[in-house]
């Protein structure tokens, strides 16, 4: 009888290294699965990879992590918004200028 529920994170895991060398079947036998959930997660692993694309994908997923790029109108609302709000006692304590 084969596992019921959601994947793992390992059986996710397994999955994602190993989908493109073994075959459906192969991995749900091993991962004592369903054929259909080991191919929904590969599907899923398919969507990602076109979502995410380029360099800044980490295995294709980006709710895994990657790299954030900002502009820089997005910078410049970011300091205007940091002057706007004065800073904590905390944070000028903690906090070091290098040049005014």
């Amino acid at each position: 009888m084969t596992k019921t529920g959601p994947l793992s994170k390992a059986d996710k895991f397994y999955i994602e290294s190993h989908w493109t060398k073994k075959d459906i079947k192969v991995l749900a036998q091993e991962l004592d699965r369903t054929q259909k959930s080991v191919e929904e997660h590969i599907e899923h692993i398919k969507i990602m990879k076109v979502k995410a694309g380029g360099q800044f994908a980490r295995h294709g997923d980006p709710e895994k992590g990657g790299a954030v790029v900002a502009t820089e109108a997005a910078t410049m609302m970011g300091d205007d918004f940091k002057k706007r709000s004065g800073s904590t006692r905390r944070q000028k304590r903690c906090t070091t200028k290098t040049k005014d």
